[in-house]
């Protein structure tokens, strides 16, 4: 009974069981040995039942964690669905847009998206418009491609290479 409640007390529950249950064997009505005895089990059962379920919700960290990238990895594309898209990009961009570029060789954090001077014909609500559409599909874009896991895009013009639109902090683009 000593060694039980010892064991017990140090939260070894399996040795309580085993030390209780020997108490029993050699006194088979004592209610002190049936109730540690069944503490012991409770005890035990409870432990049992958290390991499990922190068990379990590693596993279901894991997978969602594994759908995630499985996602993730979907929704990537290849260098040639990128150039494709720059191409359709500066296709429909009517003159305005001449390309897209990593500001650094193969470093994409900084993307610059290179205008025309036909950028300057509209009014200022324009350029703004056209900036905040092209600037967050050029952002995803790059993300998707796995060329970077963020960009800022800055929009330059293609003659002297100055900023023309550049991102705010908190979202959104400020016409130079």
């Amino acid at each position: 009974m000593e060694l039980g409640n010892d064991y017990l007390e140090d939260k070894s529950y399996e040795e309580a069981i085993t030390a209780f249950t020997i108490a029993l064997e050699e006194k088979p009505e004592d209610e002190e040995a049936t109730k540690l005895l069944a503490r012991s089990q409770e005890e035990l059962e409870k432990e049992q039942q958290k390991e499990r379920e922190k068990a379990e919700q590693a596993e279901k960290e894991k997978r969602e964690e594994e759908e995630r990238k499985a996602q993730e990895d979907s929704m990537k594309i290849s260098d040639e669905e990128f150039e494709q898209w720059v191409k359709d990009l500066i296709e429909t961009g009517d003159g305005i847009i001449d390309s897209v570029e990593p500001y650094l060789p193969d470093d994409w954090e900084v993307t610059n998206v290179y205008v025309s001077a036909d950028f300057f014909t509209p009014d200022v609500s324009e350029q703004l418009r056209m900036v905040e559409s092209v600037g967050p599909a050029v952002e995803d874009m790059v993300v998707n491609s796995g060329k970077w896991p963020y960009t800022a895009v800055y929009f330059r013009y293609i003659k002297d290479d100055r900023i023309v639109a550049e991102p705010k902090t908190f979202g959104g683009y400020t016409i130079k």
